[in-house]
């Protein structure tokens, strides 16, 4: 296939330092005309494109920029790899993974503009859901642009700007930034569109009416439109593809082909034994180590190992794998405040060996031992602490865990060991709960809270875990249904590239106030308020050397997060 030339994707010469457009997959018209294999082979190539080079392809840096920033998720060492910009919230505008992001993404965007403006509506059942698959995948590439270089849309709309929205594959048509409005505007009419022409039912690994339904759920959430989220999560649950799995089922998910897994709505399959390439690399990778592969360095936050633990057989926690050394050696585990070189105190792990004696553990700490207190939570759970200065330490007694640099390796497999192979990993982009989340989140905003319980509890009842009800509720601390919504998203969609901009558009602040690299740094963030600028990433530099229209002409410096961010 041909090459097209694209000006927003862009690389500065180092020999001349001129502009140099890199190329954008995709056929060229006169092909696309002639080939009666073009709209299947077109959009066979824009799938690839989703997962080409499995490191750094688009799925995998999507995944870090939308999981990384959010607080299930607790970083064991500085990188020199720039994710650890995304993990901090030093933002930089140069980063090569903000780079492929984008470029990626409008690789994809290319390639659906060809095929909706060369693929005919009309001629037949089969092109009409192809061409309804590129208005899909169009959509679903603007929805995570806006989500990563936009305010949330219920932010300033009308002036918050967004990304470029490109319609079309004429390469001299080079647009501004769209405001966040016009392209959640075009998102849902892409969508709807797509729901209109997708009328052949085809595997979740290919864009289909129910997957377009169930973004439009979550972009109806997204503008705050709750009777539309609705009405278009029931258009999901109305149709029966899609079911929950059992809390067993559950636990062993994340080893499902997308096709065996009945919650899966829409994935981009990984291909076993074809698109491996470096293990190391992939999402997986970075969250353990498995038969050698993996760096194993980005591990599941305390916060959430809390929130995840507060039920004792959470289905949940099965994702979550902790590291232990060779014995049988106990130990305890809690977090206390030390001082930063800045002279801030941050949150620090803190070690003890315990011994049982008799029925309760006696722990070593500051070369004396401490008599653990035992108590039973009110949901189950066995719970161990101590008082020191009058203020009582939690503490979770196991066996003793490997550890990198002070840090214990809480290993997260949610993203490994497809059909038991290591990284192997499909993504699931939308899933049947996420559904059913939307519909119980905007129901609670209509005031109709009975019923967001009922399915917040059906969920429950799929993970192992007791129905909510106003003891439970005010048990965990909450006066809000909508807090605990928000709670139970976190926990059910961990790891899936929700949990940042669940809080940020309901105006709640990010508390990272957890061990973590985080805070190893001057000027780190132990919270990030929902109204602060560094919410979104910067426009990379090289995208906008290349069109200067990207940013207001007053744009000067390397890290203008004023000019930015001033959406």
């Amino acid at each position: 296939m041909k090459r097209i030339l694209y000006a927003i994707a862009i690389l500065c010469s180092i020999a001349s330092c001129d502009v140099e457009r890199l190329p954008y997959d995709a056929v060229d018209s006169s092909q696309a005309i002639n080939d009666p294999d073009y709209a299947n082979n077109a959009l066979i190539g824009i799938y690839g494109n989703l997962k080409s080079k499995l490191s750094d392809s688009w799925i995998n840096e999507a995944h870090r920029l939308m999981e990384y920033n959010g607080d299930n998720v607790s970083l064991s060492g500085t990188t020199g790899d720039d994710l650890f910009y995304i993990y901090n919230y030093h933002h930089i505008d140069n980063g090569a993974r903000i780079n492929n992001f984008w470029i990626k993404s409008y690789q994809v965007i290319y390639g659906t503009n060809s095929a909706i403006e060369n693929i005919k509506e009309g001629q037949s059942a089969e092109t009409d859901n192809f061409l309804g698959e590129a208005y899909y995948l169009r959509a679903l590439m603007y929805l995570y642009l806006t989500n990563v270089f936009g305010k949330p849309y219920n932010q300033a709309l009308e002036t918050n700007l967004s990304v470029p929205l490109k319609l079309d594959t004429d390469i001299n048509n080079q647009p501004p930034r769209a405001t966040v409005k016009q392209v959640f505007e075009q998102i849902e009419k892409d969508l709807i569109k797509a729901a209109k022409l997708m009328t052949i039912q085809k595997p979740v690994f290919y864009a289909n009416r129910e997957a377009a339904y169930a973004l439009l759920s979550r972009i109806y959430l997204y503008m705050e439109q709750n009777e539309k989220c609705i009405e278009y999560a029931d258009k999901v649950i109305d149709s029966e593809r899609f079911h929950l799995l059992s809390a067993n089922e559950y636990r062993k998910m994340n080893t499902l082909l997308p096709e065996a897994n009945p919650e899966a709505i829409f994935s981009i399959k990984y291909l076993s034994g074809i698109e491996e390439g470096s293990l190391n690399d992939v999402v997986g990778g970075f969250y353990c180590t498995i038969d050698g592969l993996g760096w194993g360095e980005m591990y599941a936050s305390r916060t959430y190992i809390d929130a995840v633990s507060y039920f004792p057989n959470d289905a949940r926690k099965a994702f979550i794998v902790p590291q232990y050394e060779d014995g049988d050696q106990m130990e305890g585990v809690w977090v206390s405040m030390i001082m930063a070189e800045d002279g801030t105190l941050i949150p620090s792990y803190q070690y003890g060996a315990c011994r049982l004696d008799g029925s309760t553990y006696v722990m070593t700490k500051d070369n004396s031992e401490v008599v653990l207190d035992k108590t039973i939570t009110p949901t189950g759970v066995v719970q161990y602490s101590f008082q020191d200065a009058g203020q009582t330490y939690v503490v979770y007694v196991d066996k003793k865990m490997k550890k990198r640099g002070n840090y214990p390796l809480y290993f997260i497999t949610k993203c490994s060991l497809q059909e038991e192979k290591n990284h192997a990993w499909s993504p699931c982009i939308i899933r049947y709960s996420e559904v059913l989340l939307n519909k119980a989140e905007a129901l609670c905003k209509l005031d109709r809270n009975s019923e967001a319980i009922t399915i917040l509890n059906s969920i429950r009842a799929n993970r192992d875990c007791p129905d909510y009800n106003n003891d439970v509720i005010s048990g965990r601390g909450y006066t809000d249904l909508l807090d605990i919504l928000l709670e139970e998203r976190r926990i059910e969609l961990a790891y899936e590239g929700h949990r940042a901009l669940d809080l940020f558009r309901n105006k709640r602040n990010l508390n990272r106030n957890y061990p973590g690299s985080h805070l190893v740094n001057k000027d780190s963030y132990k919270e990030i308020k929902w109204s602060d600028k560094n919410i979104i990433e910067l426009i990379p530099l090289n995208q906008i050397n290349a069109q200067g229209n990207l940013v207001p002409v007053s744009y000067t410096h390397l890290r203008a997060h004023e000019t930015l961010a001033n959406l």
